[in-house]
């Protein structure tokens, strides 16, 4: 569950990264802004954000994201990080702060049919290990770490928009 830093009223014990790619800087941006609105700690990892981006940036251009997942994880403040694609740019914040509120397991991600999931949460150590071991791929890190998946029912409460394949 996430606790809030009294100070300004942000999630505090949750690290939130947005991964972003060269292609939509501008998408990056704005999902940082509606971040930093809501936790007190947010990375930007990946490609160059645009100017102006809020939180701090941490580079990995590589475009693989459990390359970026790793760099994120090695400087992250916080034990559990949620981690957010510049895909998720359509995902609602209802789903980012349902996820930051989930049961803690080592990973928790949405999953919608076949697609990449656009956020995940993780636990910062498990999965560092973890992702050592996962060769690049996404799906192997998840299978690794024994992810949980919102999907189904659950994930249409938290995103009604997004409809299930």
């Amino acid at each position: 569950m996430g606790h809030l830093d009294g100070a300004a009223g942000r999630i505090a014990n949750v690290t939130a990264v947005v991964s972003t790619d060269a292609a939509a800087p501008d998408v990056g941006a704005r999902l940082a802004a509606v971040l930093e609105r809501c936790f007190a700690e947010v990375l930007v990892v990946g490609a160059e954000p645009a100017a102006g981006t809020p939180g701090r940036f941490v580079a990995e251009p590589s475009g693989n994201d459990v390359a970026r997942l790793v760099a994120a994880l090695e400087v992250a403040g916080s034990d559990r990080v949620l981690v957010a694609t510049a895909r998720a740019g359509e995902a609602p914040l209802a789903l980012l702060l349902g996820l930051s509120a989930w049961p803690e397991h080592d990973a928790v991600a949405e999953r919608r049919g076949d697609a990449p999931p656009r956020c995940a949460i993780y636990r910062r150590a498990p999965t560092l290990a973890a992702a050592r071991d996962a060769a690049g791929a996404l799906g192997v890190l998840h299978s690794a770490l024994g992810a949980v998946f919102v999907e189904g029912p659950d994930l249409a409460a938290l995103d009604p928009v997004s409809r299930q394949p």
